[in-house]
């Protein structure tokens, strides 16, 4: 859109003028859309800002007359919290702050009977419950879903995607703050005649393995992800070339060691790269990366090679 409008500023033509009224309803659903994206927002900033509506609510609701019905203010903080907060202790001491509140205010309804003001609350506790119920529920599917989009679903690694998202998070970091990163690309050699000859479960149980191997021996600020096949990648922060190659030469030991022990007589060929300086993109990093691994199985397979 950004560039349409440049080439229609060039051309001297006027830009067809929004309505008014639809921009700023665009701009509000956008707005809502993002604050109601699960775990969006901080946990401490959640906490704070569901608190304040609630004060609010109660403000409005309280100095309001009789007439005027507001326990739908309610709803958003409740909304907000059940769709952020993983707490389910601050989760459900909300709701019942947000309930005691508004029998607070009916009871200081001195021109409501009785009956009303319990035929009121048979009303809104069910449907401040259901708010939180529905919040837990989405925030729960959305989750899952955002999970599923990045991980690979026979290894749990990260897949892709992920790697990518990790990738050029770090080079915009690198190229803010400068460092280093070192990044490995890992295959499998032998693992297509596993394959062959034993089938494709006990292809999937050496790439499950392999997973594990990655899980126990990457440091926390790693990211182990399987790009396809028998094709897996660690992303290493503030991690030098030498500190990378030791690093894989031992890796790939303990792979082929755990393999040999499991009955899977599988080694790994990895191409390690470091970066000093800024690459241009995740292509180029993978590229690199690629041509390593491969002049490591041109070498011998079971082995580092490192650029």
């Amino acid at each position: 859109m950004a560039i349409n409008n440049v080439i229609t500023e060039q051309k001297g033509l006027a830009r067809p003028q929004r309505p008014i009224k639809q921009d700023v309803t665009q701009k509000f659903i956008s707005f809502t859309s993002r604050r109601m994206t699960p775990l969006l927002l901080s946990q401490k900033t959640t906490k704070i800002v569901s608190v304040l509506l609630v004060m609010l609510a109660y403000s409005f609701d309280f100095n309001t007359p009789t007439t005027v019905q507001l326990n739908f203010l309610y709803l958003l903080p409740l909304a907000l919290i059940s769709l952020q907060c993983k707490n389910k202790s601050w989760v459900v001491s909300l709701l019942v702050v947000c309930i005691f509140l508004q029998i607070v205010t009916l009871y200081s309804y001195a021109d409501m009977t009785i009956a009303n003001k319990i035929l009121k609350l048979i009303f809104v506790i069910p449907v401040n419950i259901l708010v939180i119920h529905l919040g837990e529920v989405y925030r729960r599917t959305t989750l899952a879903l955002l999970k599923s989009s990045v991980t690979d679903a026979l290894t749990g690694l990260g897949n892709r995607r992920s790697i990518e998202i990790v990738t050029e998070k770090e080079i915009e970091r690198q190229k803010r703050y400068q460092g280093v990163f070192s990044f490995a690309l890992l295959d499998l050699d032998g693992f297509k005649v596993l394959n062959d000859t034993r089938g494709h479960k006990a292809g999937d149980n050496a790439l499950k393995l392999l997973a594990t191997i990655l899980n126990a021996h990457i440091r926390q600020s790693d990211t182990s992800g399987r790009l396809g096949g028998d094709e897996f990648v660690i992303m290493m922060p503030n991690t030098s070339a030498e500190d990378a190659v030791t690093f894989c030469n031992l890796l790939c030991a303990r792979i082929a060691s755990q393999m040999k022990e499991s009955g899977f007589l599988i080694t790994a060929s990895i191409g390690s790269v470091t970066f000093e300086q800024s690459p241009d993109s995740f292509e180029t990093v993978f590229s690199l990366a690629d041509a390593a691994m491969y002049e490591a199985k041109s070498k011998g397979k079971g082995q580092v090679v490192s650029k």
